[in-house]
């Protein structure tokens, strides 16, 4: 699916796949992505849009599904997420990534529709992984020991924050 290879309103579910290359679904328009059973390999760039401010000119510093369309990510055996996961994916609302170790450097950074996060397994929080979600209203992160500057920076609706295990934060301007 590339370039002129367009999804229109569906779901795309990957459950028997072992690796997506580069641009693999590049400009798709996707409402909702499935990995249920994923364990394979996500390359930079494999759902990314190469329109506007996320054109792609370096692939390593790509997320995977930097600057696309999905509205709900759904990933249950995901462990560990690239930094720039989501960038910029202004239509996400719904993210599921039960087994999560943490959530990288801008990793959901201007997701602007995005409302709430559960993150159960999660230790660590990156710089900037939710900052410019405008939308966050609930965060819920069980685990989490540490957050990095900037972490929710720009959360204006951020009410609801639950992370009972951590105990200190030592990081500048977390919820900026």
């Amino acid at each position: 699916f590339y370039a002129s290879d367009y999804i229109t309103d569906s779901t795309l579910t990957l459950s028997a796949c072992t690796s997506i290359g580069l641009c693999a679904f590049n400009d798709a328009v996707l409402s909702n992505v499935v990995l249920s059973e994923w364990t394979g390999t996500l390359t930079p760039a494999a759902f990314s849009t190469a329109y506007g401010e996320y054109s792609i000119i370096n692939s390593s510093y790509r997320g995977i599904f930097s600057g696309s369309s999905i509205q709900t990510l759904s990933a249950p055996k995901l462990t560990e997420m690239p930094a720039y996961f989501c960038r910029g994916c202004t239509s996400l609302t719904s993210v599921n990534l039960p087994l999560a170790e943490s959530a990288a450097m801008d990793a959901f950074f201007g997701c602007t529709s995005l409302t709430s996060v559960y993150l159960p397994k999660a230790t660590r929080i990156a710089s900037e992984a939710f900052s410019g979600c405008s939308l966050l209203a609930s965060v819920s992160l069980p685990l989490v020991e540490s957050l990095a500057s900037y972490a929710f920076n720009g959360c204006t609706a951020l009410t609801d924050f639950s992370a009972p295990s951590l105990t200190t934060v030592t990081a500048s301007y977390v919820f900026n």
